[in-house]
């Protein structure tokens, strides 16, 4: 399938005429609490397997105090008197918030002149208005979901207008939900609902520190269990009778293999881009490693890890040469008007779980597990993850257990999703030609 792109050179202009629009109509927001890990030790957790294990349950919140709790939460009521909020048995508030007419209060953002003002309310209605005018659900993870039957009804040109079932998300370090909607747009043309959950410490989800620029996490279990958890449920629930698939990219494609290895029949495809199945920390991970336990051991894992800084709003380049200018000046525009999209830096904590899911993830008898054909893709230019290492992810899935196909996309820095049109055209077919093989086979059976 030939996906049309959105003109480069006009992206911004794009973006707020008819891409944010029209997935502001199919587009519902809700809360999950936590999925419980507590009581899973690092030895098995990757042991459990199928698509009928349920994880459900609140987790213990490490900074209660700052976080609040789900007795709150649930008491909370949004300034919204067009939502239709349903709490369900796995502890989800679900908003379905539609077309309906869109008040915005201030919430502190600054946006200095009319057209970031409209930009603004643009974005709040694309990712659920109640987030700006009213704090996160504390003690809750945010998600944000895409309808494609609703979006198949608004006639736009070049959708499909054949629901193929559902897409999971799992983004990166630092990103958030709004930042991924023109990936949104590309799969709901394809004809996939998409489901995006903003992990722990990220977006609108609960967090464990006060600066809004770190990112802390006591546990990387915590992320497996809470995207399980979200996609048995929401993603589910998306998909209906047909497929639901994994796209996930960076530290979220480090979660996603994880998952993959601990929930064998969750998906029914998997894409990893530039997953972290090792990070680069600007020093040997073997000193790393030990250098951030001990650390977080004498009690410095909330601390600012050396070399990374909190977030400025001057645009950097670092890390995006050769990407569309377009692209990266819309994620960073994002990022500058709401505190919430800011977080920047990784903790003494991260960095050390970031390291330990990676040795988890490598164990071959983890590989072993996997069932779910991968595509994984490669950057050529990647200064943030170790592309070795997703090599012998990809080596060890290969012998140990089956269906992996790796791709490398010479020219693309680590978001590859953020290049200029030339490489993002084959890499956005790649992936939805691929999705399009498990309906097929599908087919195939029935037949």
């Amino acid at each position: 399938m030939q996906m049309p792109l959105i003109d480069e050179n006009r992206y911004a202009d794009a973006m707020r005429e008819t891409v944010l629009p029209a997935l502001a109509q199919c587009r519902e927001e809700g809360w999950m609490s936590p999925a419980g890990v507590s009581d899973i030790d690092s030895a098995n957790f990757t042991a459990q397997s199928g698509a009928s294990q349920s994880i459900s349950g609140d987790i213990g919140n490490p900074d209660a105090a700052d976080s609040g709790n789900d007795a709150d939460a649930n008491s909370q009521t949004l300034n919204s008197a067009s939502s239709d909020i349903a709490n369900d048995a796995n502890g989800t508030t679900h908003i379905g918030m539609g077309d309906a007419g869109i008040g915005i209060s201030g919430g502190g953002i600054d946006t200095g002149s009319d057209e970031a003002d409209e930009q603004r309310i643009m974005h709040s209605k694309f990712f659920g208005i109640s987030s700006l005018a009213a704090p996160p659900m504390p003690g809750k993870l945010h998600y944000v979901c895409f309808d494609a039957h609703k979006f198949d009804a608004l006639g736009v040109p070049g959708a499909s207008a054949k629901f193929r079932g559902s897409i999971v998300f799992s983004f990166g370090f630092t990103e958030f939900a709004a930042k991924h909607a023109e990936m949104t747009w590309y799969f709901l043309l394809a004809g996939y609902s998409v489901c995006i959950l903003e992990h722990r410490g990220h977006g609108y989800s609960v967090r464990d520190v006060g600066n809004p620029s770190l990112v802390w996490i006591d546990d990387w279990r915590r992320y497996v269990a809470d995207l399980a958890k979200f996609a048995q449920t929401v993603g589910r629930q998306y998909a209906g009778d047909q497929p639901m698939h994994l796209y996930s990219h960076s530290m979220g494609g480090g979660i996603a293999a994880a998952t993959l290895e601990s929930f064998p029949m969750l998906f029914d495809r998997a894409v990893l881009s530039s997953p972290m199945i090792e990070p680069i920390t600007g020093m040997p991970n073997s000193i790393a490693g030990p250098a951030t336990a001990l650390a977080s051991a004498v009690g410095l894992s909330r601390r600012r890890a050396p070399g990374q800084t909190e977030f400025s709003p001057t645009m950097k380049l670092k890390g995006y040469e050769g990407a569309a200018q377009a692209r990266v000046q819309w994620y960073f525009s994002l990022r500058r008007q709401d505190e919430h999209y800011q977080t920047n830096a990784a903790t003494f904590g991260w960095v050390n779980q970031a390291l330990r899911m990676s040795h988890a993830i490598l164990r071959r008898e983890a590989c072993a597990r996997i069932e779910t054909p991968i595509l994984l893709f490669q950057a050529g230019r990647d200064t943030w993850v170790h592309n070795g290492a997703q090599n012998r992810f990809v080596e060890r899935v290969r012998v140990e257990s089956g269906d992996v196909v790796l791709e490398r996309v010479e020219p693309a820095v680590h978001e590859i999703f953020s290049m200029p049109n030339a490489v993002l055209g084959p890499y956005v077919d790649r992936i939805i030609d691929f999705y399009a093989e498990s309906v097929d086979e599908m087919v195939a059976e029935e037949e």
